[in-house]
Formats: structure tokens, sequence, C-alpha cells
């Protein structure tokens, strides 16, 4: 008896998890992202190169204003930010040496960037599509009262024509709010490749901050940390944007 009512609670610990992520997912679902919205944002960039002696460090950072509405995604770039890209542009046509941390700050707030954290509801529910639930407890975040579902994401191995990549872990701590709504994620991951001898590894680590606005899952703020080594070089990557709804 001992046994089966152990086996019952077990099962019912298991349901219980498996309600929580399923009614996650139903509410991210619910949420079409289709109102208008209008959002500041600002990226932030710094890459270190570890393989030089001594490391070199290039920080740079851009900030656009955004809408979208019926007619689509409006993104307004300032004369003077244009200017920028344009003079760093320039400046390594002369000089292939230069960096151009204006430029690159801008190109990774594209558009399609901008329209991801504006509507993050559905790029979750993608990494989310085969997830597994490792885990799940009461917690309090942002002083606000949440459960905290510890995930296992099984990413596929990308198919590469050369070399072998392997992925070391894909996991994923989601705070959710008693409306069943993502507060905050965060996701890492690690792998590691190589050609014959050579070999590579790296990780990426990913915190996100979300707010609702209307029918829209907003991250508000995305920080991501990359590290990578082998094949010569020895990388540390950060980029953090944020966005203010208007």
């Amino acid at each position: 008896m001992r046994f089966a009512t152990g086996g019952l609670l077990l099962v019912c610990a298991m349901s219980l998890r498996a309600d929580t992520f399923g009614d996650m997912k139903a509410a991210v679902a619910s949420l079409r992202g289709t109102a208008t919205i209008q959002a500041a944002l600002e990226i932030q960039r710094t890459d270190i190169d570890r393989g030089k002696k001594p490391p070199e460090t290039v920080s740079g950072g851009a900030a656009v204003d955004a809408l979208v509405d019926g007619n689509g995604l409006h993104v307004a770039y300032t004369p003077a930010l244009l200017a920028q890209v344009a003079k760093e542009q320039a400046a390594r046509q002369a000089n292939q040496e230069l960096h151009a941390p204006t430029a690159r700050a801008v190109e990774e707030l594209g558009p399609l960037p901008i329209a991801e954290r504006l509507d993050f509801g559905r790029i979750l529910l993608g990494m989310l599509g085969r997830a597994a639930v490792v885990s799940e407890k009461r917690v309090v975040y942002d002083g606000r009262a949440a459960r905290l579902l510890t995930l296992k994401l099984n990413t596929p191995v990308p198919k590469t024509s050369i070399g072998h990549l392997e992925i070391l872990e894909d996991s994923m701590n989601l705070w959710i709010g008693d409306d069943n709504v993502p507060m905050a994620a965060q996701r890492t991951e690690r792998y590691t490749g190589g050609i014959l001898f050579i070999k590579a590894e790296g990780s990426q680590t990913s915190r996100w901050a979300f707010t609702r606005k209307d029918d829209r899952l907003v991250a508000k703020r995305t920080e991501t940390k990359n590290t990578s080594s082998g094949f010569g070089e020895n990388r540390d990557e950060t980029e953090i944007v944020t966005v203010q709804v208007k």
C-alpha cells in the first residue's frame, strides 16, 4: 500500500508539472501580437579578443525607435547614427584593420531582431517545442510569487558538411507568474566540435526579462554572453538590448 501511495503521489506531481507547462504555453499562444506598439530600443555590445596580446576590447552601441501598426514595422534611425555608421564604413574601406562597432550594433538591431523582441511569444514557443520539464518549484521573482520551471531543450544537432558538432547542454529556467505568462527566462547552451585533431568549444547564456503589453509578450531586456575558443580564436562577446515601450 505504501508503494502504491508513493506511486500515486509521483504521478500527481508529474501531472502538476505537465499542466503548468501546458498552461504556460497556452497563455503565450493566446498573445497574438497584433496590437499596435511603439518602443525605443537600445543595444550595447562588447567584444573581447583574448587571442591578441594584450586582449583587444571593442565596444559599440545604437538606439532606434520602432513602431508596429497595421502597415507593418517602421524603424527610425537618427541622422547622427547614420552619419556615424557611414564614417566607420568609410574608415574601414581605407583600413581593414579598423573596427566598425556602431555599424555592427545597427546590423544586430535590424528589423527582424526588433520584430522578435516586440512579439517574443512566438520565438519562445519555438524554443519550447522540443522542451521537457525537469523540475518545478515555487519561488519569489522580482518581489512576486512565481513558479520556476527547469527545462531540457532537445535541440537537434545542426548538420555540418565538415567536422562534427556536439551539444553538451541546452537547458532553460523559466519564471512564470500566476497568470501563466512568463516573467523571465534564462537559456544555457554549451557545445563542442572540431575537424580531425583541431577542437573548438563554446557557450552561450541568454537572459530575458518580459513584460506584457496588450496582446504581446515583449522582451524588455535581453542579455546574451558568448564565449568561444579554438581554431586560433579565443573570444568573449556580450550584448544587451533594452526595450522601452512608449
